[in-house]
Parts: structure tokens; sequence; C-alpha cells
């Protein structure tokens, strides 16, 4: 770890100069246009920030933690790539996410950097969001009793979208595969990598009905 002028660099090798050229573009990305993660946060801050670095140094994702306190070039920083006023404010490639969401972390974290990121029952979670082709498919993570589990239903049937359903009080491998996505409500849709929390939801319907 080294501290420099409000930029905490968490790296191992040459990590430290792909993470420090990364602010520099319109997203968070290296030299290479490989995705690489900052962290924007404040000095009061607390668990939350806390929560959000351990987090990703769990799932061995280098990243460059960007103090917002009385350091205006970060805070300009954080501005240029669309930040608020919730932290902590992560930058994952083109990704961005306010506030600490596990369930929204984990989907991010596999589109930007795949199985790396992931533990073995997060990457078999994963892997079970794609056909026997590598395609990704519609994955419904619901339960019996849930309504707006049923609305979904009807919207996959309306427009003729194929979907596998994962009842996950009845399915053991559902119920792993759910609580490692950090779940915490119904109905959680998958399309491959990308999480989509909640029914109806807008902007789910857009994809599944834009071709």
């Amino acid at each position: 770890m080294l501290v420099i002028a409000g930029v905490v660099y968490h790296f191992a090798g040459d990590q430290i100069k792909t993470q420090a050229q990364a602010w520099f573009k319109d997203g968070a990305f290296d030299d290479d246009g490989n995705p690489v993660a900052l962290v924007f946060t404040t000095s009061d801050c607390g668990k939350y920030c806390a929560d959000m670095l351990a987090f990703l140094r769990a799932h061995r994702v280098p990243y460059t933690e960007l103090n917002v306190s009385d350091n205006a070039q970060n805070l300009k920083r954080m501005q240029k790539l669309h930040g608020g006023n919730t932290y902590p404010y992560l930058v994952i490639g083109n990704d961005k996410v306010s506030g600490f969401y596990k369930q929204k972390l984990i989907s991010l974290l596999a589109i930007n950097f795949g199985d790396a990121a992931l533990n073995r029952i997060e990457r078999a979670a994963m892997a079970s969001h794609f056909d026997e082709a590598g395609q990704p498919i519609v994955v419904l993570y619901a339960t019996s009793w849930c309504g707006y589990c049923g609305l979904a239903r009807k919207f996959f049937a309306e427009n003729d979208i194929n979907y596998r359903e994962v009842d996950v009080e009845r399915s053991t491998n559902g119920q792993l595969f759910y609580k490692s996505l950090y779940a915490t409500g119904y109905p959680l849709i998958y399309i491959g990598h990308t999480a989509y929390f909640g029914f109806p939801n807008a902007e789910l319907e857009a994809v599944l009905t834009s071709s």
C-alpha cells in the first residue's frame, strides 16, 4: 500500500502504474483498455467505505482509493466520473455504483473481471446463467409465494422470452447460488453476469424487448 496526496494505492508488483493512470479517462481503465477499480471515499465514511474495500480485497480486486475529504483534486476526479454525495463511490470500467451493496458489486465484478474475482461458489452460480454454448440466458430466482415473481413470469410469457426459473426454497443448489450472489429479495433476475433487482423493472424490460 502507498499513500500519495490523498490517493491510496493497493497493488501487487507493477499494478501501481495501471491504477495511477486510470482516472484520466471517462471511466476506470488501464492503458490497455482493461477495467480497473477506483473507490472514492471520505474520512468520515466509516463502516460502508471500510466494508467496500474489504469486499474488494476478499475478491482479489486491486483498487485505488481516492479520499475526497479536503482534497479538491480527488473531488474533481469524482465529479468528472459523475459521482454524487453518496459514499463509497465505485467506478469499475464504465460501471458506477454509489453506496455499498454486495448484490450489485458481485455482478459488476463478474462483468468486468470474470472468474478471477469470484470464489468457487460464486463462479458456479454465474456459470449457471449461461447455456452450453456460453451464451447468456435469463434466470429467475423466485419463490412460489412472491407476487412480483408472478408478474415477471407473466411478462416472460407474454413476450415469448425463454427463461430458467430457480425456486430458491425448493432447490438446494438454487438456495446456495442465491446466497452466494448476496441477494436480499425477490425476484432476482440475471442475464449472464448482469443482475436485475425486483419487478417490474424498466431496464430489464427494455433489454428483453429491444430486439
